[in-house]
């Protein structure tokens, strides 16, 4: 007995030796108000990776809010892929064992729920233990798009399209990029507004700027087109390889297509190198 006593002892000290430390509170505090400032940011650059590698040991060590945020990062601000969105659903779902609400409905919406029924089941979690009743301080950033994501897909809240962009526009108020790029969409498509290509073009060009893939191949869409301008084949070509280098890659199959077209070849030969070798495997 005593062996296995002094056994069980000894891993406790080992384990204890390698698991993440937690910080003091008023540390803690400082680098999560950090990590939010490189996501979200007031002024600065927009930098998820230096986020994350801020966020990472809280959320190793325990913290929720920073599992939650994790979940973020993964599923909005990294390149879009199977992998990274299992690795989004395992930081929500650590973040949901401890409550955290907005959790509950990233699970729920984005785009992890397998039936509606979980969808439902999830939200409702949410809603029963006051997500609806959260100010939008509390909300912030990300609380604010997903309740405007949830007016605008009709899950959760009724759809309503007009209130989906006001939320989306008060998200992006507070320097949410994929916010932002919703805000684009919605007056690109004339949902909750009239349709204004310029408007759309301003909101994908300020997630552009801050890095956000997506918006950067919707950009090479409108000037492809040329929506509420003059179509510009070399400034589109130049804008599908900005998104397709920063991760988005379903924007190989638009260069592709110019270059069979023969439009945009000059900004393209200019950059070859740089596509083939984000092209390469």
């Amino acid at each position: 007995m005593k062996k296995s006593v002094s056994f069980l002892l000894v891993l406790i000290f080992v384990f204890s030796a390698f698991a993440p430390a937690a910080l003091a509170e008023e540390d803690r505090d400082a680098v999560f108000a950090e990590a939010m400032a490189r996501l979200f940011p007031a002024e600065g650059s927009h930098a998820p990776a230096a986020a994350l590698e801020l966020l990472l040991p809280l959320a190793e060590s325990g913290d929720a809010e920073a599992q939650y945020y994790c979940g973020w990062i993964y599923d909005f601000e990294l390149e879009d892929s199977v992998e990274n969105d299992a690795v989004a659903l395992s930081w929500y779902e650590k973040a949901m064992e401890s409550g955290v609400l907005k959790a509950y409905v990233a699970a729920a919406l984005y785009p992890y729920a397998e039936s509606l029924d979980e969808c439902e089941k999830l939200l409702e979690q949410a809603f029963s233990q006051g997500f609806l009743d959260l100010s939008e301080d509390e909300l912030g950033a990300d609380g604010l798009f997903w309740m405007g994501l949830m007016h605008d897909i009709g899950y959760g809240l009724n759809q309503d399209y007009e209130k989906a962009l006001l939320y989306y526009s008060k998200a992006a108020e507070r320097c949410n990029v994929p916010a932002m790029k919703s805000c684009a969409d919605m007056y690109l498509f004339a949902l909750g507004t009239e349709q204004n290509y310029a408007l759309a073009a301003r909101c994908y060009d300020a997630a552009a700027k801050l890095g956000y893939a997506p918006a950067m191949y919707e950009l090479g869409l409108i000037y492809q087109n040329g929506l509420g301008t003059e179509p510009d084949c070399e400034l589109a070509m130049e804008y599908f390889i900005d998104a397709f280098v920063n991760g988005f890659d379903a924007a190989s199959s638009m260069i592709e297509y110019m270059k069979l077209s023969g439009e945009g070849m000059g900004t393209y030969n200019e950059r070859a190198a740089e596509y083939t070798a984000h092209a390469l495997p």
